[in-house]
């Protein structure tokens, strides 16, 4: 049985963004595929812990843990933590992790390249040239989109030939469309600027005039300081009893959730894939979305209501054809389950085991 270690700073049930979702879904789908599965991960704790879920071993570092006091516990654990044939990283908060197992010890990685980062760093952590040690040094660099694939290929050339794309999965829920209110909206995921989240906002204000029934609900996190600058904006415009912040959501809990939403709402200006959105095809959820970078792979006309561009006008006008167009919207809810069931955890575990073999 093949050794693979996955380390991901998100892990279930310490699970941020769609990166979390992703390392938790896939990594649980590749231990029913004969592999022995070591997941190292990081938790608030201040002490190591080590248990065993669904035949995988997962070891939790205190997030203060450097790469040295890792480093010397694994090697100090060998016998129950033996080498792996072959690593595979999510988080860039791993990198030197990553590179001595590489360099020092000869074992190959894969890298799942979750979204490119951007020429200003958000901080120590992601930066462009620690993604970039990654890319040099990878065995094979997976990508979720087509979209995605072009990006770094335009980026960092030298990736072309062992650059591979494996859309993510999801699971269907065997309800059908959402019976909530079509006033009650969703956004669901980081708080960040290139969500349109300014835009949605001003937008909730159009609609307020002639829509007061109009609430919107936030279940996501961001950086205190940007986080802050959007609910200044929902008090200076009077917006209060319209939007309300719910904070952050268990997976579990965000699932069970959604079908009190009439609609979920992604009005991105950039996503590598745009897991959200398939999460609401799958759902049952009517969507309204944009389709930018690796949306547009599956988010059509067909299963959503298209926001052309991300300005608070052109949001307002999508939803408001969503409230008026009820018929099409049912229509769109069927047709988009379909399509999210041929996106499955199942698929993708398969192939990168094959990855991971060849």
């Amino acid at each position: 049985m093949q050794n693979v270690w996955v380390f991901t700073a998100e892990y279930q049930p310490l699970i941020i963004g769609g990166l979390g979702t992703v390392a938790t879904n896939l990594t649980k789908q590749l231990a029913f595929l004969d592999l022995n599965i070591v997941v190292i991960s990081r938790h608030p704790s201040q002490r190591v812990s080590l248990e065993n879920i669904d035949n995988i071993k997962i070891i939790r570092f205190p997030a203060h843990y450097s790469t040295h006091k890792v480093i010397s516990y694994l090697t100090n654990n060998r016998e129950q933590i033996p080498l792996p044939s072959i690593i595979h990283i999510h988080s860039l908060e791993y990198t030197d992790l990553v590179m001595y197992y590489s360099k020092k010890m000869g074992i190959p990685y894969v890298y799942t390249l979750h979204s490119l980062i951007a020429k200003k760093p958000l901080n120590k952590v992601f930066t462009p040239s620690r993604q970039l040690s990654l890319l040099k040094f990878a065995k094979t660099i997976v990508v979720p989109s087509k979209s995605e694939y072009r990006g770094v290929v335009i980026k960092y050339p030298f990736c072309t030939d062992k650059l591979t794309v494996i859309a993510h999965g999801v699971s269907v829920s065997s309800t059908e469309q959402s019976t909530a209110s079509p006033f009650r909206l969703l956004y669901v995921g980081r708080l960040t600027r290139s969500k349109g989240i300014p835009q949605l906002i001003d937008a909730i204000k159009l609609l307020k005039k002639t829509y007061p029934a109009v609430k919107l609900y936030f279940i996501g996190k961001g950086r205190p300081k940007i986080e802050a600058s959007y609910k200044l904006r929902v008090k200076r415009q009077g917006l209060n009893k319209h939007i309300h912040w719910l904070g952050y959501y268990k997976q579990d809990k965000l699932h069970a959730e959604l079908k009190n939403f009439g609609a979920i709402i992604m009005p991105s200006k950039r996503e590598s894939f745009g897991l959200v959105a398939l999460e609401s095809l799958a759902s049952g959820v009517p969507l309204i979305s944009t389709q930018a970078g690796g949306l547009k792979e599956f988010v059509n006309s067909n299963v959503a209501q298209i926001i052309t561009d991300v300005s608070a006008r052109s949001i307002a006008k999508s939803i408001t054809s969503m409230w008026k167009s009820p018929e099409l919207t049912r229509k769109r809810v069927i047709t988009g389950k379909k399509i999210a069931s041929s996106y499955t955890w199942s698929k993708a575990a398969t192939r990168y085991k094959e990855i991971y073999l060849n």
